[in-house]
């Protein structure tokens, strides 16, 4: 048990602010004094707590709010650069041609020979015909001596119209030359018809 201060009377001694009491009411005054002292002193030292937390928490949201926005353009910056990357890498692509090189930029190749290699490579649809002058598939196609590959209609007609030699069909060609053979075989082996043979003779009686 705590035992109470008294001075060389015997008053007792205020343990807090060693004041002398001199009587039972100014103890009891004194005392409820203390304590509303030591009230006000817990309120405030929670108040400062309590300020204090507040701070604590407003620096630690500022650093983490910073430390956030820090990390948010660092990855901003981290987009950027890959964007920027593969807008670089595509152009390089666009710009510099890899792989198989093509019937361009090949040393061996050639345009006659790559035109050559794609008219032989032609395949048949079906029952159309390929015509290699204009690469492109026909019903039908003209056969003639005077080329080499059936051609179509509008290649011959060009083909004619260039030459000028050619008739329109092939049937007409080969009525108008079997007339023509028929006129000069007559000519060369019959020089007089019947019929003048016939007249000569009536001649020569009168006579």
């Amino acid at each position: 048990m705590y035992k109470l201060q008294t001075d060389e009377d015997g008053n007792p001694i205020c343990i807090v602010c060693n004041e002398k009491l001199f009587n039972e009411k100014e103890w009891a005054e004194h005392v409820e004094f203390e304590r509303t002292i030591l009230k006000q002193n817990v309120s405030g030292l929670k108040e400062q707590k309590n300020n204090f937390d507040r701070c604590l928490n407003s620096s630690l949201s500022v650093d983490q709010s910073r430390r956030k926005r820090e990390s948010e353009l660092n990855r901003i910056r981290l987009n950027q650069q890959k964007r920027l990357e593969i807008k670089n890498t595509v152009i390089r692509d666009t710009q510099t041609p890899t792989g198989r090189p093509s019937n361009s930029t090949s040393p061996f190749s050639s345009p006659s020979g790559s035109s050559m290699a794609k008219k032989d490579a032609a395949p048949l649809n079906g029952n159309t015909s390929y015509c290699k002058s204009c690469e492109r598939h026909y019903d039908y196609l003209i056969i003639s001596k005077s080329f080499e590959e059936p051609r179509c209609q509008n290649c011959f007609s060009k083909f004619r119209a260039q030459t000028g030699a050619l008739p329109l069909t092939i049937t007409s060609a080969s009525l108008d030359t079997a007339d023509s053979l028929c006129d000069e075989n007559a000519e060369t082996s019959s020089p007089q018809s019947p019929l003048s043979l016939v007249v000569d003779a009536k001649r020569s009686r009168f006579n």
